[in-house]
């Protein structure tokens, strides 16, 4: 029983789960997808890589923000980078808010 528990509690440590949070290695964004969904723009952007390298947060293809007044400077930076292809580090939340792993609900761009 003890070994079950141990090897339950390591994978979700090592893997990460929906909710946790996160940071990208440092990585140039190669694709901005923007996508009009119940009347909210959302950004997604791409790494060079394909996935956004992260630990705890496996197989991360997308960083993404909804469009609002606060998240507007996080968008420009995110355009500034992928113009200048200057590599960019995105701190957030794993997952969607349906608990899709393959994306990052961005709070922090650093640049």
């Amino acid at each position: 029983m003890h070994r079950i528990l141990f090897l339950f509690l390591f994978s979700s440590l090592t893997h990460g789960a929906a909710g946790d949070h996160g940071t990208t290695n440092k990585d140039v964004i190669s694709e901005l997808k923007v996508q009009i969904y119940q009347g909210k723009a959302y950004y997604y952007f791409s790494p060079s890589r394909g996935y956004w390298e992260m630990q705890g947060c496996k197989n991360t293809k997308y960083a993404y923000v909804v469009e609002s007044d606060i998240t507007k400077s996080i968008l420009s930076v995110g355009l500034t980078a992928r113009t200048t292809q200057t590599p960019v580090n995105f701190i957030g939340i794993c997952g969607s808010d349906k608990g899709d792993m393959t994306y990052l609900q961005i709070t922090n761009i650093v640049m």
